[in-house]
């Protein structure tokens, strides 16, 4: 019985420092969201889908020790080529953006109980990209919406407690 309570605990404590990001995209056209390292889709693990008018909203897990980047891919075929944000792997990307993008970084539980994110046009700028922390830190919105770091924080890094939910918003 202690085995199985030690278990259950420890995936709650795992789930518990994960963080959930909403992505939204209110771009009017389809975006294909790409991350490196991958995060967890309806159950699977996932370098990249698409957000389309149909579904234009998606939920992921980061994992509690994530440490990577978010980007939007635009003018992608079923194949994975893209215009903006390509990546090696098709759909589902297996490594960085090797093109022209927007990134979203996030690296989570990694001083003292704080996640650190940002928006960068570092790798170029595609399309506006805001990240928005959500209940229980203080942060405001940031984003990056034209190229040469146009926008409120774009380029800068900012930090949340641990286990913050953040919505991220192509356009």
């Amino acid at each position: 019985m202690i085995g199985i309570a030690t278990v259950i605990l420890g995936v709650f404590t795992a789930l518990s420092s994960a963080s959930f990001v909403t992505l939204n995209n209110n771009c009017g056209y389809q975006v294909d969201a790409a991350f490196n390292p991958t995060v967890e889709f309806n159950q699977s693990q996932t370098g990249g889908f698409a957000l389309t008018s149909v579904h234009p909203s998606a939920t992921v897990l980061l994992a509690n020790d994530y440490n990577g980047q978010i980007w939007g891919r635009t003018g992608c075929d079923a194949n994975g080529n893209c215009a903006t944000g390509q990546c090696p792997g098709g759909e589902s990307c297996t490594g960085p953006t090797t093109g022209t993008a927007t990134i979203a970084q996030f690296a989570l539980n990694v001083t003292n109980g704080q996640d650190s994110f940002g928006v960068s046009e570092a790798d170029g700028f595609n399309i506006p990209v805001t990240i928005t922390p959500g209940p229980g830190c203080s942060v405001g919105a940031v984003e990056c919406t034209g190229p040469d770091n146009e926008g409120d924080g774009c380029g800068e890094t900012f930090q949340c407690t641990t286990t913050t939910a953040y919505t991220l918003t192509f356009c």
